[in-house]
């Protein structure tokens, strides 16, 4: 967990730097001025707080909050960003979208399932106007749609990509898995 006297660090950090390019103490290099930064940072905060609440609350999306999260993590703090990466319960699902496109086949069925249960009543036994219930319908088939255009896998989303450059998959994988298990050992043998 962040505590408070690092996220006063952090913002000591932010606010110490004016320029368009800016870094923070390891180095990085940030192509944002400091209120962007901010507004990049209160949007992360923002939407981390709504995809948590959506653990707990069926009607609201968990997944598509973290990712906004991720991402205005990524553009404005490298902490917080790999804190997210970090977490044991989503930051699996956040490393497979940011490095591959991937949304794993469980959240696939997890969240066709949530939002067809959602969505069921008000489409169709509610009072609700033709007009809203259509488009209430429209944009969940829209999203039902995008989710299960994503590849499952890492493999998929590699093979979907070679496919389109004409590159052989198959070799990609072999390095790839020499890859992984280079980093495997690595951190182990820190350990």
């Amino acid at each position: 967990m962040i505590s408070i006297s690092a996220l006063a660090e952090h913002f000591a950090g932010l606010a110490a730097s004016k320029k368009k390019i800016v870094t923070d103490p390891r180095g990085k290099v940030f192509m944002y001025s400091l209120p962007i930064r901010i507004i990049f940072l209160l949007i992360g905060w923002f939407s981390l707080v709504l995809g948590v609440i959506g653990l707990f609350l069926p009607l609201l999306p968990t997944t598509p909050f973290l990712i906004v999260s991720a991402y205005c993590f990524s553009k404005s703090s490298e902490r917080l960003h790999a804190w997210l990466l970090r977490q044991p319960i989503f930051g699996n699902l956040i490393r497979e979208w940011e490095q591959y496109g991937v949304i794993v086949l469980r959240a696939k069925v997890l969240a066709t399932g949530v939002m067809c249960m959602m969505m069921a009543y008000p489409v169709f036994f509610s009072s609700i106007p033709l007009g809203f219930r259509l488009a209430m319908g429209g944009i969940a088939l829209f999203v039902v749609a995008f989710i299960w255009s994503r590849p499952s896998s890492r493999e998929e989303a590699v093979v979907k990509s070679d496919r389109s450059r004409g590159v052989k998959s198959q070799e990609f994988l072999e390095v790839d898995e020499a890859h992984r298990s280079e980093s495997a050992h690595s951190s182990q043998s820190g350990l």
